[in-house]
């Protein structure tokens, strides 16, 4: 796949505009939080570390009453009087729930007014930027069906290499949160449609969906609508864009993705995976995606006796399809190397050939014991970094 292209450039913000800090831009500037739930109400303790002045909205009268961060004003109301009050206030920044509807009275006032909208998964994303961390990598994922599954996998992935990799965004745990803790390698975020509706700048190392079918339309006016934000998780990606092969339509979603020039287009199959992609081989999980001989060979990733505690019965001859999907996804957007992630920036070129030709051996001789155990030739399997002078 070629047609992957460079990002263009972002238009400045009408809040945060092209210079300074975000809680510089954000210190006594007027913002709305539409929603007061879980999520609503780390975005006001986060917007008020940030200095802004913070107007809340909701239809619930006890959701007002749980809130415990001082903010410059309340509202009680329903969604038109909602847009109605907000056309009216001062806000020019809105930080909405995922539950309020694209085609609603919320957004398409807000838009009418002049207002800039942003998720809460925009709004951790900004923050993290501004912080003393802004390299911690997020791999996000979405799909119509599988994302929790998919992203619990990805976590447990990373927390077994000994990374902090939280499963955070629509699984249950807001974003923002933690971001705000500092403490992850790594996030592992699951996005749905409506997160991914207003989050504008997001920039993650890989991303996948995971499928695509019909789904809450009424929510964003049609399918085409739905598609269009769902593509959203691949704007700019930087190592990774990974679709489904089985699912021609979140192929198209990379082909037309604007990303970070270099990234690779990765799609995953149940068959032998082809150059570029990941597979099944037997009882193999193998990659020929990114390792260096991936022309003419795969490296084993896991085997299906990995996953056979998912399985009814515990037997991984019984492993659903749809799991093995979701672990080929998970284990590609989950590449070894991130592991080093936080120092690549610092590493030189001869330390970051001798971690690559470290993974690669330990890669190389697992996959060759497994091969000897059933059996089987390893002559062609060698254990030498083939990219090192």
């Amino acid at each position: 796949m070629t047609s992957l292209t460079e990002v263009p450039g972002e238009p400045s913000s009408a809040v945060t505009g092209p210079g300074g800090s975000l809680s510089d831009q954000l210190d006594g500037a007027h913002v709305a939080v539409v929603g007061l739930g879980r999520t609503g109400r780390a975005v006001v303790d986060a917007l008020a570390t940030l200095g802004a002045r913070i107007h809340v909205f909701d239809s619930r009268e006890s959701s007002l009453e749980m809130l415990q961060t001082p903010v410059a004003s309340t509202t009680v109301a329903d969604a038109e009087a909602t847009a109605a009050a907000l056309a009216q206030s001062p806000a020019r920044l809105l930080i909405v729930s995922p539950g309020v509807p694209a085609t609603g009275p919320v957004l398409r006032g807000a838009a009418a007014a002049g207002i800039e909208t942003w998720s809460e998964v925009e709004l951790a994303w900004r923050i993290q930027q501004d912080s003393a961390r802004p390299h911690v990598p997020w791999l996000t994922l979405t799909g119509t069906d599988g994302k929790t599954t998919t992203v619990s996998m990805l976590s447990a992935i990373l927390e077994a290499q000994g990374l902090t990799a939280p499963a955070v965004g629509n699984i249950g745990t807001p974003v923002i949160e933690a971001v705000l803790a500092g403490s992850a390698d790594a996030l592992a975020v699951e996005l749905s449609s409506f997160q991914l509706h207003t989050t504008r700048t997001l920039a993650p190392l890989a991303s996948a969906c995971l499928n695509l079918a019909a789904d809450h339309l009424d929510w964003h006016g049609g399918l085409e609508a739905y598609a269009q934000d769902k593509a959203r998780v691949y704007s700019r990606t930087r190592l990774a864009a990974i679709y489904n092969l089985a699912d021609s339509a979140t192929e198209d979603m990379v082909r037309q993705a604007d990303v970070v020039e270099g990234c690779r287009a990765v799609g995953f199959t149940l068959a032998a995976p082809g150059l570029g992609q990941v597979g099944m081989v037997e009882d193999l999980l193998v990659d020929r995606a990114f390792h260096a001989e991936r022309r003419s060979s795969g490296i084993e990733l896991a085997t299906t006796a990995d996953l056979a505690h998912l399985a009814p019965g515990r037997r991984a001859q019984n492993l659903p399809a749809h799991l093995l999907a979701d672990a080929l996804a998970a284990a590609r957007i989950a590449w070894k190397q991130l592991k080093l992630w936080p120092d690549l920036g610092t590493m030189d070129l001869d330390s970051l050939m001798e971690a690559q030709a470290v993974w690669y051996y330990e890669r190389q001789t697992s996959f060759r014991k497994y091969l000897e155990g059933q059996g089987r030739d390893t002559s062609d399997v060698s254990t030498s970094w083939p990219m090192r002078g």
